[in-house]
C-alpha cells in the first residue's frame, strides 16, 4: 500500500511557528470495509517494526481484526486479516506477551471478553485478496455483562483489569484461564466510562472515570485511594492516561472538548487545560518516550497533536546570559498548546495510539473504517532532539 494523498492540509493552531507542508510526511491511509472504533498498538515479531491491531464493529456481518505493519523504507503498510464474528468494542494488547490480544465484543444482546493468540501468517502481501485467518481462542473471561474495556498490567501479562458499566474487576491471567481476584463497584448513581492502569508505584493503582469523576483504586484491596471530582465540570470523562515519566501526572479528555493535565497531589486545579477539540474527546495519549507530545482524537473528525512541555519530564537548560538574542530565540522551548490538527478522517475518531516501536509515529481509526498513520512534523521532532 502506497501513501495516499492527504484529503486536506495539516495545519497548526495557536502556535506562531506552524510547520510547513514540507515538514510533514504524507499520511498512510487504509480503508476498512466495516466500521471500526477499537485499536491498540502491538509488538510485532520484529520489535523494531511499528504495528497496530484494529477491530471492526458491524452488527450486520462477521467482523475482523486487522494487524497492520509499517515498513519505513518502502513507506507502506501491510495488513493481515483475522476473522472475529462478534462486533469489537475494545481491543487490548501487552508488550509482555507479544502475539496475544484481548477483545471486548457483543453479538446481539450477548456480550463477552476473550483472550486470543494471533497465528503467524507467512505472506502478508496481497492483503486485499487474502482470506481471513482464524484467531486461536485462548480463553474467555466469565463476565456478568459486556465489558467496556480491558487494561493490561503495565509490566506483567499475568494481570489485567476489565471494566463494565457497574464493575471494575482484577484478573489473574494464566495460559488457559483467568481467575477473578477482586472487584470494585461503581459509586452510587454513577456508571464507569473508562479506566487506565497507573504504571508507577509498583503498578498498584488503577484510575477510572464515572460521571465526570476520576477515582484511583488500590488493586491490592480494590478500595478507593483518591479522587478527582468534576474534572471537566459536568462533562463526561471518556479517556485517562498517565504520564509514563512523572509519577503523579495524568491527563483526562472529556465531552467538553478539553484535554486537561493533573497532578494527583493537587487535585483542585489542572496544571494545563487545552481546548483541543470542538466535540467529545474519545482518546488522548502521552507519547511513550517524549511525554511533552500528546495525541488526541474526537468526534469532531479530527486528530490533534499538542505540546505540554512546561509540565513534562524534559528539563530545559538555562540559557547562558551572554548568548545573543538570536541564539536565545532559536533555542527557546516550543510553547505549550496545539502543534497541528490532522483532518483526513470523515467520521468520529474513536482511538489514537502511539507506536511502541517508533516515537514519531501515531495511528488513529474512525468509525467509517479509516485507519490512518501519521508522523510528528519534522520541525517538532528536531526541536526535541536538537
Amino acid at each position: 500500500l502506497k501513501p495516499s494523498p492527504p484529503s486536506s492540509l495539516i495545519f497548526s493552531l495557536e502556535l506562531s511557528c506552524a510547520p510547513t507542508i514540507m515538514d510533514i510526511s504524507p499520511p498512510l491511509i487504509f480503508g476498512l470495509e466495516l466500521p471500526a472504533r477499537a485499536m491498540t498498538a502491538v509488538t510485532a515479531a520484529d520489535p523494531e517494526v511499528p504495528a497496530f491491531a484494529v477491530g471492526t464493529q458491524s452488527p450486520r456481518t462477521d467482523n475482523q481484526v486487522h494487524i497492520f505493519h509499517y515498513h519505513e523504507e518502502e513507506e507502506s503498510l501491510s495488513a493481515t486479516v483475522y476473522s472475529h464474528a462478534p462486533e469489537i468494542w475494545n481491543i487490548a494488547a501487552t508488550s509482555s506477551r507479544p502475539g496475544v490480544i484481548a477483545t471486548c465484543h457483543s453479538k446481539g444482546s450477548a456480550g463477552g471478553a476473550t483472550v486470543w493468540n494471533i497465528p503467524e501468517v507467512e505472506d502478508e502481501e496481497g492483503a486485499d485478496d487474502q482470506q481471513p485467518t482464524e484467531l486461536d481462542e485462548n480463553f474467555s473471561l466469565d463476565c456478568s455483562s459486556r465489558p467496556l474495556s480491558f487494561t493490561w498490567h503495565p509490566t506483567s501479562a499475568d494481570k489485567m483489569m476489565s471494566l463494565d458499566p457497574t464493575k471494575l474487576a482484577l484478573w489473574d491471567v494464566g495460559e488457559a484461564a483467568a481467575v477473578d481476584k477482586g472487584t470494585a463497584a461503581a459509586p452510587d448513581g454513577e456508571i464507569f466510562d473508562c479506566c487506565r492502569w497507573n504504571p508507577h508505584h509498583g503498578a498498584a493503582f488503577v484510575a477510572t472515570a464515572s460521571k465526570g469523576n476520576v477515582r484511583c483504586w488500590d488493586t491490592r484491596t480494590m478500595e478507593q485511594s483518591s479522587s478527582l471530582l468534576g474534572a471537566h465540570g459536568g462533562a463526561v470523562v471518556r479517556c485517562i492516561d498517565f504520564n509514563p515519566n512523572k509519577q503523579y501526572h495524568l491527563l483526562t479528555g472529556g465531552d467538553d472538548g478539553h484535554v486537561k493535565f493533573w497532578d494527583l497531589r493537587k487535585d483542585d486545579t489542572p496544571l494545563l487545560d487545552f481546548k483541543t477539540h470542538s466535540h467529545w474527546v474519545w482518546s488522548a495519549r502521552f507519547n511513550h518516550y517524549h511525554d511533552q507530545l500528546i495525541a488526541s482524537s474526537s468526534s469532531d473528525f479530527q486528530v490533534g497533536l499538542s505540546n505540554a512541555g512546561s509540565i513534562s519530564s524534559v528539563l530545559y537548560a538555562q540559557l547562558d546570559e551572554d548568548e545573543d538574542e538570536e541564539e536565545d530565540a532559536s533555542n527557546a522551548p516550543t510553547p505549550d498548546g496545539l502543534i497541528a490538527m490532522y483532518e483526513e478522517h470523515e467520521d468520529s475518531v474513536y482511538t489514537v495510539e502511539w507506536s511502541l516501536a517508533d516515537p514519531w509515529l501515531f495511528a488513529s481509526v474512525s468509525f467509517s473504517g479509516r485507519f490512518i498513520l501519521n508522523h510528528v512534523p519534522r520541525e517538532t521532532k528536531f526541536s526535541i532532539l536538537l
